[in-house]
């Protein structure tokens, strides 16, 4: 019986030995590959590869995963003085294996990126004031950070991918400080808005007038030439209709004389007896 079973157990524990070499590397993952203790290799891709068996080869699996870490809360100063306790979160991935497990591991790697973090978030917010922390322009203040960390990350093969502030909040002794800064900001604000809003109001009132200057003189000179075209419509109107009869136009121009003569508080009008307004009144038929 002791005959079959040590040749069996020598097969088995060669087995074991051979399946040794083997590596799997799942979808999150990736692995150094060492050769007495050397390494060799990283295999990125998911899959089956080999090494020597143990304990002459070796593996080192490295998350491939975006890895995240939440420091403490960290008390940051600003340009102006003003203390905020900042409650941050970075977000990483492990983009060269080889260099990562040559140069740190994952608990001391954890502390590495929270270091770069604090130092890289502390220099970016002394260089800016309260203001720029509550605008939009946060925003960009971050992704320079984050290019910062990047940096100082990229001798231990971590490419960092986002850092995040979740909240700002004042340091208690100073809320009257920063109640005075925004308040200060709101009211330059208001005044810059009402300020804008006044010289808008003079440059829209300014175009009005010259946009009404510009109406009336068109509509005047429009006018004039209407008038210009009726009075020579009708002068020639009147002369056609004097052209026909002279002594008529004649006898006509008599009577505008006489009619503008007796328009006055005076209504007598003295005739010589051989006027020819006079024999016209006693003769009407002389207009015939």
């Amino acid at each position: 019986m002791n005959r079959i079973l040590i040749p069996v157990a020598i097969v088995a524990v060669v087995v074991l030995w051979a399946l040794s070499a083997v590596v799997v590397v799942r979808e999150d993952q990736q692995a150094v590959i060492r050769s007495f203790n050397a390494i060799q290799r990283a295999e990125t891709d998911a899959g089956l590869s080999f090494k020597l068996p143990a304990p002459l080869g070796s593996v080192d699996y490295i998350e491939k995963r975006v890895l995240a870490t939440d420091p403490e809360i960290e008390q940051f100063i600003l340009s102006d003085d003003t203390r905020l306790d900042v409650d941050y979160y970075v977000r990483y991935r492990i983009t060269d294996p080889v260099t990562y497990v040559r140069n740190t591991n994952d608990l001391l790697s954890v502390q590495q990126v929270e270091q770069a973090s604090k130092d890289s978030l502390s220099e970016a917010l002394r260089s800016v004031n309260l203001s720029t922390v509550l605008s939009d322009q946060r925003d960009k203040l971050l992704l320079e950070v984050r290019s910062s960390i990047t940096d100082k990350m990229a001798q231990l093969g971590i490419d960092v991918v986002d850092i995040r502030i979740g909240r700002a909040d004042f340091v208690a002794e100073n809320l009257p400080f920063a109640f005075n800064e925004m308040s200060a900001d709101l009211l330059d604000t208001y005044k810059s808005e009402l300020s804008n809003g006044s010289a808008e109001g003079e440059r829209l009132r300014a175009t009005a007038n010259q946009e009404a200057r510009t109406r009336v003189a068109e509509a005047k000179a429009t006018a004039a030439i209407m008038r210009g075209e009726a009075e020579a419509e009708a002068a020639r109107l009147l002369n056609a209709a004097h052209g026909k009869d002279v002594k008529f136009y004649v006898f006509w121009r008599s009577m505008q004389s006489y009619r503008e003569s007796i328009v006055t508080d005076d209504k007598s009008l003295i005739l010589t007896t051989d006027n020819d307004f006079l024999k016209s009144l006693q003769s009407p038929s002389l207009l015939q």
